[in-house]
């Protein structure tokens, strides 16, 4: 007698957290993560030629060249600009600046190469 009414209490329970759990699920999984998806297609151009929505194997790849391409881009624009310190008045610190932004390009050029390959080895692309 007392396994029949503990099993009727635990299916009472699992009953009513499969509830919750699904109303937890919108509320803190997927609304969320729309929300967040549209925010940054909003800002990223990567994140709107990648697919803003788009769950796949290929996406991640994806974002990583298109990082890649718009790290070199602001490298070649840093690199453009680094002529127009001449002109100023604190010429080595401008360029130690722009400097300091193409080291920091670089480096995401090589994070995102790494990611990358890693992606590849691992067959997902």
């Amino acid at each position: 007698m007392k396994n029949i009414i503990l099993e009727n209490y635990l299916k009472d329970i699992q009953e009513a957290t499969a509830g919750a759990s699904m109303a937890s699920i919108y509320a803190f999984g997927i609304i969320p993560w729309s929300i967040w998806r549209t925010i940054s297609s909003i800002y990223d151009k990567a994140n709107r030629q990648c697919g803003t929505y788009e769950i796949s194997n290929t996406r991640d790849a994806c974002i990583c060249r298109a990082q890649i391409t718009r790290s070199k881009k602001r490298i070649e624009a840093l690199n453009a600009s680094k002529t127009k310190c001449n002109k100023k008045q604190k010429v080595d610190k401008c360029k130690n600046a722009i400097d300091k932004r193409i080291y920091y390009e670089k480096d995401q050029i090589e994070k995102n190469e790494k990611k990358l390959a890693k992606l590849k080895k691992q067959g997902r692309v």
